[in-house]
């Protein structure tokens, strides 16, 4: 629960804050605009400039074989992903934590959208919108100025004894 102090500049703040994150969570989703950034996988490319030429058949035995083995070794690799990925990353918060405090750890919650979109752009050939460029900004501006209202409503509680 947050108490609310309307005059507080850490108030105005979180409640700034919160308004434009949800702005920003909105233009993510709502808003496409034109395309600042393409980049096509050359692994998606059509098979006809592919230099060898199979026989239909062949292409159904081949492409059905791979598509055994997609579903078969996909789930296995989610699963070890999500085991080393997950523990990993709690590693990493739980020290974060520990050294700096849950303020730190929050601050770097926005450099995943920049980095899932960087990711998306590079290895999965999808285009970068200026929604989502100017989105992100707003939802990372809002989120920030939450975490500086919250950091500094801890910094008066410290300052005056409360605990």
């Amino acid at each position: 629960m947050e108490k609310l102090a309307v005059r507080s500049k850490s108030t105005l703040a979180k409640i700034f804050g919160t308004i434009l994150s949800i702005l920003g969570a909105l233009i993510v989703v709502l808003y496409k605009g034109p395309t600042v950034l393409s980049d096509s996988n050359p692994l998606q490319s059509p098979a006809t400039h592919s230099p060898v030429s199979l026989s239909s058949q062949t292409n159904w035995i081949l492409g059905g074989s791979l598509l055994v083995a997609e579903y078969l070794l996909v789930p296995v690799t989610y699963i070890l992903q999500g085991i080393l990925v997950t523990c990993f990353c709690f590693v990493v918060c739980a020290w974060g934590l520990r050294l700096k405090g849950p303020v730190y750890v929050s601050i770097f919650k926005p450099g995943s959208i920049v980095i899932a979109a960087t990711l998306s752009v590079i290895f999965l050939g999808d285009a970068l919108y200026l929604g989502t460029i100017v989105g992100a900004v707003i939802l990372s501006l809002g989120f920030y100025a939450v975490i500086w209202g919250k950091a500094k409503e801890e910094e008066l509680r410290e300052e005056f004894g409360e605990g």
